[in-house]
């Protein structure tokens, strides 16, 4: 595990929700959004899940605001390969 975080990401642990996470997983602590665990307990927890996803890529998907001409609003989100639609759909929202 690293313990290197970036700006601008939440850190929340991916496998108990709860404690902030500042650790993440070393296969893919390059990916964006990272994987961040509270623990390596709470990393071993998730590993069953984790592991389908580990290293892969996340996509990014840059919207412009309807409405929105001057000036142009736009956003830029990176979404995680597992990420069902629902996940996305109340990140857009």
């Amino acid at each position: 595990m690293s313990s290197t975080t970036s700006p601008n990401v939440t850190n929340i642990c991916g496998s108990c929700r709860q404690a902030p996470g500042n650790l993440r997983c070393t296969r893919c602590r390059d990916a964006i959004p990272p994987t961040l665990y509270c623990s390596q307990r709470c990393q071993k927890m998730d590993w069953q899940f984790h592991k389908k996803y580990c290293g892969k890529k996340a996509y990014k998907f840059t919207m412009t605001l309807l409405g929105t001409k001057s000036p142009k609003v736009t956003r830029t989100f990176f979404v995680p390969a597992w990420w069902t639609f629902r996940k996305l759909h109340y990140t857009i929202q």
